[in-house]
């Protein structure tokens, strides 16, 4: 048996058995976005379209390139731009309820809430209504999530014009 209790500082689970107590200032469970917070530029040029054609989709494609594309890819293309726009309205989310989400992690740490696509809040538009740059959602971050789903290779990171260059 648990006991969950909160007080002005923080939350404090007491376990009756086997384990100590936690305590969590709240503090570090409401980590606040910091105001002008300088993007990184870490990207390399064809890292930065390979992001560019997963987040916009066919969108990236002009009317002209879109009339000579395969009909299969182009259903690819398609396929992969839902996956992504999914991969971002879940970063939005976490990144928005980021503190809700730590807090029930801490009172339920057998559930790993967020983890699950049927983890989202009720009502959530709001976050997926903001942009990644009022969330401070960086490039980074939209790579990460984007390889984590499998729409960029996992050697994302190694990827560079010359040892491209070199493989042709």
């Amino acid at each position: 048996m648990k006991t969950i209790s909160a007080n002005a500082t923080g939350i404090i689970v007491k376990y009756d058995r086997r384990r100590k107590g936690v305590y969590m200032r709240y503090d570090t469970l409401l980590q606040p976005i910091q105001p002008n917070q300088p993007v990184s530029q870490s990207f390399n040029p064809l890292q930065e379209i390979m992001i560019m054609r997963t987040e916009r989709g066919l969108n990236f494609y002009t009317r002209q390139e879109l009339s000579h594309l395969p009909v299969d890819i182009q259903s690819e293309i398609t396929r992969n731009d839902e996956k992504s726009k999914l991969a971002v309205r879940k970063l939005k989310i976490n990144t928005f309820y980021q503190a809700e989400n730590r807090l029930l992690n801490a009172v339920f740490p057998h559930v790993n809430l967020g983890s699950k696509l049927t983890d989202y809040y009720v009502g959530c538009e709001e976050a997926v209504r903001m942009t990644t740059d009022q969330l401070r959602i960086t490039k980074e971050n939209i790579a990460k999530a984007f390889i984590d789903c499998g729409l960029l290779p996992r050697n994302f990171y190694a990827i560079k014009p010359e040892t491209i260059l070199l493989s042709l």
